[in-house]
């Protein structure tokens, strides 16, 4: 699979995961614990970072954690979706 392909791919999920979410309803991502909520405006295209479920207290999983809502936040820009902490 080509590096495009890859993001086009990544550019879809991300647009049809938001897609499927209902205003103010919430996403959370298994690997990092991180929730998230959509924006309730339909006007918005935005996921606001509600809360960080710390199943582990290390700081290396709380870099992790930050690490991943900067790549979320990356992925889901391209698709045109706003990410941003509460």
């Amino acid at each position: 699979m080509t590096p495009l392909m890859t993001d086009i791919n990544e550019y879809l999920w991300c647009r049809d995961h938001y897609d499927l979410l209902s205003p103010g309803g919430t996403w959370i991502v298994p690997r990092s614990g991180l929730v998230f909520q959509k924006s309730m405006s339909s006007e918005e295209r935005k996921l606001i970072l509600i809360e960080k479920i710390n199943t582990n207290s290390s700081k290396r999983f709380k870099q992790y954690q930050n690490e991943d809502f900067l790549l979320i936040k990356e992925k889901f820009g391209l698709a045109g979706i706003e990410v941003v902490r509460e």
